[in-house]
């Protein structure tokens, strides 16, 4: 377990950043590619449209430079900067890196209180097939970054008893798994797992209840839970597990990733980047994107809004 902090000048610099980071806890970099057992990933720095961003792709292998095995069109996943809120330099970044399974999270905070979060690993689920690589990021990787209305909001939505998701529309899917399916708004979504099932190589949000490509959000196992955190009686604060889950030609369905250091958590009475302690483990807690507790369920379709309520994430923390 490793944990690193710092700022970047640019993209180009927090690439480097996680592959140091990497690198230096037991992955190879060659080629510009990112592997470690059966999972091979790809930072790019570039731009879109003269917006700034750095793109994550995830492949089954590498042929020299070039990444192989991809999502269906190359699809990847993405941090970036957006017309409607311009990522002002330099950023603050936070990467949380693991072992047992492999997992690789990077937070970065910019315009003082908005946060996006690139992260990757291999899920630990047995039975699945492939190589159980995931990744996951603010956008997917292709969308423009040039509309100033939807582009650079956020789409939620949060209705009892357990409908809870972010809508990408032209806007951002934000967290780990926590976007919905493609009969709920839009067709953009930021994560992947690969897996063997129903020879289907990787399953991306991009999905409705009868589409086997796609999972169902990590936030649909747990979606009751999280509208009725924190606690009404002694407003605790409780972390839900992560767990997309696969649609199975059998009908029936099966989860597919189980990231063991990140978690779902409402921060209502948690200040972003406050560190808070369960046992003997310390976790730290963002916000999706930006909090706001006067609209704590965020703002649907098609309004958006710059903030994603006090939707959160925990990831545990290993600093000093």
């Amino acid at each position: 377990m490793a944990y690193f902090t710092g700022t970047a000048a640019n993209f180009a610099d927090l690439k480097t950043a996680i592959e140091n980071a990497c690198t230096a806890n037991g992955w190879a970099l060659a080629d510009g590619i990112l592997s470690k057992n059966g999972c091979f990933f790809q930072l790019i720095a570039d731009t879109s449209g003269g917006y700034p961003q750095l793109r994550l792709h995830g492949g089954t292998g590498k042929s020299g430079s070039t990444l192989t095995g991809q999502p269906p069109s190359n699809y990847g996943t993405k941090i970036c900067s957006n017309n409607g809120n311009v990522i002002v330099f330099p950023i603050n970044y936070e990467i949380h890196l693991f072992t047992n399974p492999n997992e690789v999270y990077c937070v970065i905070n910019y315009n003082s209180d908005f946060y996006q979060q690139l992260s990757f690993g291999k899920s630990d689920i047995p039975g699945i097939g492939g190589t159980g690589a995931w990744f996951t990021g603010a956008k997917r990787s292709d969308q423009s970054l040039t509309d100033a209305n939807f582009g650079a909001k956020v789409f939620m939505s949060a209705s009892w008893p357990e409908s809870v998701y972010c809508s990408p529309h032209e806007g951002y899917s934000c967290c780990l798994f926590f976007v919905g399916t493609a009969s709920f708004g839009g067709n953009y979504f930021g994560s992947f797992v690969h897996t063997g099932l129903d020879s289907t190589p990787w399953r991306s949000g991009n999905s409705g209840t009868s589409n086997l490509t796609g999972y169902k959000p990590g936030s649909s196992v747990v979606g009751s839970l999280l509208l009725q955190l924190p606690n009404i009686s002694n407003q605790a604060t409780v972390l839900l597990p992560i767990k997309p889950v696969a649609m199975r030609s059998s009908g029936g369905l099966t989860i597919i990733a189980n990231p063991k250091n990140a978690r779902y958590v409402r921060i209502d009475n948690i200040v972003p980047g406050e560190i808070i302690t369960f046992g003997a483990d310390r976790w730290k807690v963002y916000p999706f994107m930006r909090k706001d507790a006067t609209q704590r369920n965020g703002v649907g379709w098609s309004a958006g809004a710059t903030h994603t309520g006090t939707f959160g994430y925990a990831i545990k923390y290993t600093g000093t």
